[in-house]
């Protein structure tokens, strides 16, 4: 389908998340080359004209509920679109829409990003078993906790969108509230 995309005129795509074998075929390359280069540009030159943007990385991820609200609040609004990445300079996609006249009118007041994990935060579940799942933090753990693969970890436990309860540790899991 990207193929097909850029054969008509397609620039940039925004998706959840796409199989590393599927975009490797796309990009003719290698990622785990493309992701550890140094020299960003070089590495670049020889891409398919088309950026993408994956919302969840590698994988089989669905877009979060929040996330495909506000691509589609701006859909069809002039938008620029960077897809440069490389771990080892912190470089990483970037979305900058602008925004319509009458969101600029309105006041605006700065949120500074909260990485806290305290309960309440709405979080998401970056890696494992349940990588993508979203769920707002219920209890933090004061004892290290013992997972089925025998990892001791600090923990927390979420209550997911339907309800259910998950105890995961700490570090697979990113505030995105």
């Amino acid at each position: 389908m990207l193929r097909e995309a850029l054969v008509f005129g397609v620039v940039g795509v925004i998706a959840s998340s796409i199989s590393s074998r599927d975009l490797e075929s796309f990009l003719r390359v290698d990622l785990v080359e493309l992701i550890d280069c140094v020299d960003v540009e070089s590495a670049q030159a020889h891409l398919p004209r088309m950026t993408v943007l994956l919302t969840e990385g590698i994988g089989t991820i669905a877009m979060p509920t929040r996330t495909l609200r506000l691509l589609s609040h701006y859909q069809g609004l002039m938008a620029l679109l960077s897809g440069a990445t490389s771990i080892r300079q912190g470089v990483f996609p970037e979305l900058v829409i602008s925004l319509p006249e009458v969101e600029l009118q309105q006041p605006w007041h700065p949120m500074r990003p909260d990485p806290t994990l305290t309960i309440g935060a709405q979080v998401r579940v970056c890696s494992g078993d349940h990588e993508g799942a979203i769920g707002i933090i219920d209890y933090l753990y004061l004892h290290q906790q013992v997972f089925s693969s025998g990892i001791l970890a600090r923990a927390a436990r979420l209550r997911l969108e339907d309800g259910t309860l998950l105890t995961v540790p700490l570090v697979l899991v990113e505030r995105i509230s």
